[in-house]
C-alpha cells in the first residue's frame, strides 16, 4: 500500500517489525476435512479437490434455495443454505435450522 501511494518503505515511511502478536497465526488452513490436498509442480502451491460429487439431491436443494430466495422466505433460504453448505454458520441460519428441525 505504501508503494501504491508512490512512497518508499523505510525511506518515506518508517517500518517497525514487532513480530507476532498474541493469537496471530503463522499459517492458516483454507481447506475443509472433506477436501483432498495434493501438491503441484509449483513449490508451495497446493491443489484442492472436493472428494464429494454433486448429486441430484444437491441440485434439488439448490433449486429449492433459489425458489425460497425468490419468494423472499428468509428462514427457509437460510435453512437450505445451511444444508447445502454445512460450514456456513450464521446466527440466523442456526435459528432457522433449529426452528425447522
Amino acid at each position: 500500500m505504501i508503494r501504491m501511494k508512490g512512497l518508499v518503505p523505510g525511506v518515506d515511511i518508517q517500518i517497525t517489525t514487532t513480530g507476532l502478536r498474541e493469537g496471530e497465526k503463522m499459517h492458516e488452513a483454507l481447506t475443509y476435512e472433506h477436501e483432498a490436498v495434493s501438491s503441484t509442480t509449483v513449490d508451495g502451491v497446493w491443489q484442492v479437490e472436493n472428494v464429494h460429487t454433486l448429486s441430484e439431491l444437491f441440485d434439488k436443494r439448490l433449486a429449492e434455495l433459489i425458489e425460497a430466495a425468490s419468494r423472499r422466505e428468509r428462514s427457509e433460504a437460510l435453512r437450505l443454505l445451511g444444508v447445502l453448505v454445512p460450514e456456513y454458520a450464521s446466527e440466523r441460519a442456526e435459528r432457522a435450522r433449529r426452528w425447522s428441525a
